[in-house]
């Protein structure tokens, strides 16, 4: 059997080609692959209530024609919609995006932790149906029961002590006045630290660890169709 110079460099292309393309395949599989397991761990260790962050976390492909290996790459991660989920990978402070004080929802508002907060009482609407932002004319607690007397009255809600409540029943004996309150947006804070738990590392360090093993087989694949 004769080998030409010519054949050895169609072999040499051949594999080349090959090669560049098992890269590519390696990189798209790593990065899919990190996205699902990704999103298994922001599952796994947080509070996700619907599909927005599942549907936030995403990757990109390296495309097919890439011809330099150099630019071969691949990338996941989060959306900017989703920025919180850098902020729960790297740790960091979480601020109000408008106004000085957080608008931190509590439970009760919610009905459960896992439950979505109703959309009448999403804080746009809450801040049209508060008591207690003009100036006060009156003792402080005289204030408070007239607010909380409006509150329940109309249907409203009413700020006190930094935090905003729902009055829940109101009753007037005389001058025996009583009415229960329920914490519903806590806005003590300006900020708060959030701890690092990361979700995404864990995943690109697996597929980094199978890297290899990934790469082999897809050159595999190409060379005998396995």
């Amino acid at each position: 059997m004769t080998v030409s110079i010519e054949n050895i460099g169609k072999i040499i292309k051949d594999a080349e080609k090959k090669c560049i393309q098992a890269c590519i395949n390696t990189v798209n599989i790593q990065a899919a692959s990190s996205r699902k397991e990704g999103i298994e761990n922001t599952k796994k260790n947080f509070t996700i209530r619907n599909q927005f962050t599942e549907k936030n976390i995403v990757f990109t492909q390296c495309p097919q024609n890439v011809t330099n290996i150099n630019q071969i790459q691949s990338e996941v991660g989060a959306t900017k919609r989703a920025d919180y989920l850098e902020r729960l990978e790297e740790g960091g402070t979480r601020k109000p995006k408008k106004g000085k004080q957080l608008a931190i929802p509590t439970t009760l508002l919610r009905g459960s932790n896992e439950s979505l907060i109703p959309r009448d009482k999403h804080m746009t609407k809450i801040r049209s149906q508060t008591v207690g932002k003009k100036k006060k004319t009156r003792s402080r607690k005289s204030n408070i029961v007239a607010e909380a007397y409006i509150a329940n009255k109309h249907g409203l809600f009413f700020r006190h002590n930094k935090s905003i409540y729902q009055v829940t029943s109101f009753t007037k004996s005389g001058d025996n006045i009583k009415f229960d309150k329920k914490l519903i947006y806590n806005m003590k804070f300006s900020e708060t630290k959030t701890p690092a738990k990361p979700w995404l590392k864990p995943a690109t360090d697996q597929q980094a660890k199978e890297a290899q093993q990934i790469y082999n087989y897809q050159l595999d694949k190409l060379y005998i169709g396995v």
